[in-house]
Order: structure tokens, then sequence, then C-alpha cells
């Protein structure tokens, strides 16, 4: 007979990691993967490390900083108010293309769409830039998921029942999000379809919590094969599924510098000349957007 288990570091088809762990509750959507689902995807998470002290390329300057004020000053920054204040600052709709959310694939079929914002480069070539996202509103997601009311009261029986089923999904470390490892995944799936020649494809997430002191963004390389070994089950691949993610911190203070710092990280050398361009061409137009602060 067949193991029933698999470890880290295997080469097996995710078909057959499936059905010798079948008594796992494993072909789930993303929004329900627990630490189980990055063991066996190989993912491994880097220490958080600090942005570099090199002064940032000027960009925008004060330009928007007042919604990041705004959002600790005047709104305690609870949830709604900072997520707005980083959907200013990251997706300028003069600037740059976004859209709203992403697909998630499996076997070659779409079975969740991931929420989140999304960011485009400048230059069309280079695809997904980076995706947004909030770790509270991660937790609001998997509440409702399982049936959890967030704003609303319910049995305490059900809501017991729901808080169970909850805590078996949500991550011990909470800076190991599978929703987060899942919109890495997501926009290298998507950037792939373009750049199909490419054997590994960048993946960037900006993530805000609770956290008042700094945001985070999250990095892999996603390789050609283990996007294949997801859109083909039943693909062996020649190493081991691995996912290795690097976490750098952006300090949110001084506001008047963040836009340009966080910038600065996400983009390229040629992205930064092109937002260079494209904030010339805005700060011409009788009307700038967004308070200053």
């Amino acid at each position: 007979m067949e193991e029933a288990t698999t470890s880290p570091g295997q080469t097996l088809a995710i078909s057959r990691i499936l059905r010798f762990n079948h008594r796992e509750r494993l072909l789930v959507k993303p929004i329900h993967w627990s630490s189980r689902h990055l063991e066996l995807l190989g993912c491994s998470f880097g220490k958080p490390a600090r942005e570099p002290k090199v002064a940032a390329p000027v960009l925008f300057g004060p330009l928007g900083s007042g919604h990041l004020r705004d959002a600790f000053a005047s709104m305690d920054w609870r949830l709604p108010y900072r997520c707005d204040a980083l959907d200013e600052l990251l997706s300028n709709d003069e600037l740059y293309l976004y859209q709203h959310n992403l697909g998630f694939f499996f076997n070659d079929k779409h079975v969740e769409t991931l929420r989140c914002r999304v960011l485009f480069s400048p230059d069309p070539q280079h695809g997904i830039l980076a995706a947004y996202v909030d770790l509270d509103f991660i937790y609001e997601l998997r509440a409702k998921s399982v049936g959890l009311p967030i704003y609303s009261p319910c049995c305490q029986i059900r809501k017991r029942l729901a808080l169970l089923r909850l805590k078996k999904i949500t991550p011990s470390v909470r800076l190991h999000d599978p929703y987060v490892v899942a919109i890495l995944i997501a926009i290298a799936h998507e950037n792939s379809v373009e750049q199909e020649a490419n054997t590994s494809f960048f993946s960037q997430v900006v993530l805000s919590s609770r956290n008042k002191d700094r945001v985070f963004i999250y990095r892999a390389h996603i390789t050609s094969s283990l996007l294949r070994s997801l859109d083909e089950p039943t693909f062996n691949p020649t190493d081991p599924l691995s996912i290795p993610i690097q976490v750098q911190t952006i300090r949110y203070k001084p506001y008047r510098s963040f836009r340009d710092r966080l910038h600065a990280q996400l983009y390229d050398g040629r992205d930064l000349s092109r937002s260079k361009e494209l904030v010339k061409e805005l700060q011409k137009r009788p009307c700038q957007s967004g308070p200053t602060g």
C-alpha cells in the first residue's frame, strides 16, 4: 500500500499528495487554506527585513500624505480607513492602471476570486506589479466563509460552531497567512500568460494590519513548474514544490515620504523612470489629486 502521508521535499504530483493525504481536508478554496497547505507547497518565510536606509527618489513628495495622517489621527487606524488610505497611495486613478481582485485557478479551472487591490506596472509589458490586502480584511473573509456574523448577533450555538471552524483555518502565525501566498501565486499565474518563456515569475503583496508602525511587503519568485503543478495536478515536477518568501517592512513615519519610500521598494528602475514622467504630467494639471499633510 502507498503511504498515507507526505512531507516537504518530496517530488510528487499534487494529485498524489492529495491522494496520500485523503484523510485531511486539502482540496479547498484558498480562503480555507491552513498551515498544512503552506507546508505541502514548501513555503518558507524570511525574517521581516527593514527598509534600506538609502534615500528614496522623490516622486510624489507630500502629495497624498494627508490620507495616511487622517487614517491615523482622525480615524484611529481602523480597518476601512487604513484600507482607503493605502488604496489612495498605491493606486492613484490618474497614474496607474488597477483592478479589483484576482482569480485563483486549480486544474485549469477558476476556483475562487481573491479579494484584493491589484496594481499594474506603468510599463504594460511588465503586467501586474503587486497586490494590496489587509490582515483584518482577510480575517473577515474567513469568518464569513464559515458562517460567523461579524457585525450582527446570532445564535450562541451557531456562533461557537463557526468559531471552531474558523480556528481550524486561522494561521497560528498571523504574518504567515495562506491567503497572502495564494495571492502571490495568482499574480504569477496571470503574469505567466504574457510571459510564457519565463521559468519563474516575480510576485509582490503589500500587507497592512493593526500594526501602526509599518506595512509589510511579501515577495516571491513562483516557478513555472509550480504553476504547472497547480494547472495540471497529475504533473510530476522534477524538483520539490518550494515557495521561499521574503518579507520587508516600510515604516509609515515620516508620512510625507512614505509614498515615495513604498514606491521605491515596489518599482524597479524602469518603472520608477516611467512613474516620474507620469507624476510630472499629473502635476502640470490645474488640480492635484489627494490631500497633503
